[in-house]
């Protein structure tokens, strides 16, 4: 007989997510500790982060609404075709933000570099995707408000 895929609650997802990003302990471990595989926690990380970058809680729309409004300096490092239009309609859109569109290429070296940016904890609060704003694949956009 064949083994049965387990299955998760939606509620073990999030409090595993959860523990992920709070708790201090590798992904590792608390894979570990919940038995699951590190690919399935990865993987739960990686969907929760997609859905909040598409449909942010109430209070982030909020918050977001406000500092789009604010003067600031965004570098966007992007690789594909067609990004140097999106931040031409995203500056438009919001023209107190000035977008620093910088090509950093494919391969490789250059997305462990992204990788390396979006995984700081400098990133985890400030980088989204920009296909939220402009409709485009995704690019790292990496923000830094500057003081008016």
């Amino acid at each position: 007989m064949a083994d049965r895929k387990q299955t998760f609650t939606p509620e073990f997802r999030a409090e595993a997510v959860r523990l992920a990003q709070t708790s201090g302990r590798s992904r590792r471990e608390i894979a570990a500790d919940l038995g699951v595989g590190l690919s399935t926690l990865r993987n739960w990380i990686d969907g929760r982060r997609e859905r909040e970058m598409d449909h942010p809680p109430a209070d982030r729309q909020e918050d977001m609404a406000a500092e789009l409004k604010k003067p600031a300096n965004i570098t966007v490092w992007a690789w594909t075709p067609g990004t140097d239009e999106a931040v031409k309609m995203f500056e438009k859109a919001y023209p107190n933000i000035k977008v620093k569109l910088q090509n950093v290429g494919q391969g490789p070296p250059h997305y462990r570099k992204v990788r390396t940016v979006l995984k700081s904890s400098f990133a985890t609060s400030t980088a989204f995707a920009m296909r939220s704003l402009a409709s485009v694949s995704t690019s790292a956009i990496t923000r830094k408000v500057l003081p008016s």
